[in-house]
C-alpha cells in the first residue's frame, strides 16, 4: 500500500513537471522545452529522486 502511493505521487509530481515544461501549453513537449527543463534544478532533481539519469530521458525523448 505505501508502495503504491508512492508511485501514485510520482506520477502526479511527473505529469505537474510536464505540464510546466510545455510552455505553450500544447500538450507536447518540444526538444527546447526539454532541453530547458533538464537543465533545470527542478527535473533533475525530481528525476533524481526517481534514480533515473537525464541522459536515461534524453535518449527516450529522441527515439520517441
Amino acid at each position: 500500500m505505501k508502495q503504491m502511493h508512492k508511485h501514485e505521487s510520482q506520477v502526479r509530481a511527473l505529469g505537474e513537471i510536464f505540464a510546466e515544461i510545455d510552455e505553450d501549453a500544447s500538450e507536447r513537449i518540444t526538444i527546447r522545452e526539454l532541453k530547458e527543463a533538464l537543465n533545470g534544478d527542478k527535473m533533475s532533481n525530481f528525476l533524481k529522486s526517481m534514480d533515473i539519469s537525464t541522459e536515461d530521458v534524453w535518449t527516450l525523448f529522441m527515439v520517441i
